[in-house]
């Protein structure tokens, strides 16, 4: 989709002109995903981002970002067994504003706001007897959030990361045998932890 690969144009067009000033890293993450829709437990999720830090002393840090997380629910509904699987990939722009707290730079506290798309897909599968029917949909909601954490620099090139994370992703619209709906807004708290390499 057009407005989901502008996303990773817009990190690449905004480091090129700092190419030389900038620190470049990758950071694989895990979270804890806490959603404040009723009947959802928490989750697990995984994810990478890239980006690069910039300005005195590493102060400003902006990144792209891809997450994946799912849920899964069966039951039974007018003698008709069903299974859902639902899916959510967010892909965000995150700016980070970092504060040292140490003068040897090994310890900084951040804050910064989130912004882009999460990809939502749902997948049902019902049967019946011998019957069995599934259909599968996805729709690109917009996604917005905040984060603060505390990044701690293990080595020269290695850093650990820690942070929470507030997300709201707008509902879905997804069209069932000619009819549409539209899955409520979601909010979610998130905890996460990430291993940074810088080069």
């Amino acid at each position: 989709m057009k407005r989901i690969v502008r996303l990773p144009l817009l990190l690449a067009a905004f480091g090129f002109p700092m190419a030389h000033a900038a620190e470049s890293y990758l950071r694989p993450i895990i979270s804890n995903v806490s959603p404040s829709t009723e009947g959802y437990s928490n989750a697990v999720a995984g994810g990478l981002s890239a980006g690069f830090y910039w300005g005195p002393r590493g102060q400003h840090e902006i990144n792209y970002e891809w997450g994946y997380t799912y849920w899964d629910s069966k039951g039974v509904l007018s003698n008709m067994g069903y299974a859902i699987r639902e899916t959510f990939m967010p892909h965000l722009i995150n700016y980070r504003f970092n504060l040292r707290l140490s003068e040897s730079n090994n310890y900084s506290w951040y804050l910064g706001p989130s912004l882009g798309f999460t990809n939502n897909k749902v997948t049902i599968e019902a049967t019946s007897g011998s019957q069995r029917v599934s259909f599968s949909q996805a729709d690109w909601s917009f996604t917005f959030g905040g984060t603060t954490g505390i990044n701690l620099r293990l080595t020269d090139r290695i850093g650990l990361d820690l942070g929470y994370r507030y997300l709201s992703v707008k509902g879905a619209k997804y069209t069932v045998s000619g009819v549409t709906f539209e899955s409520q807004n979601a909010h979610a708290n998130i905890v996460y932890a990430g291993i940074g390499f810088r080069f």
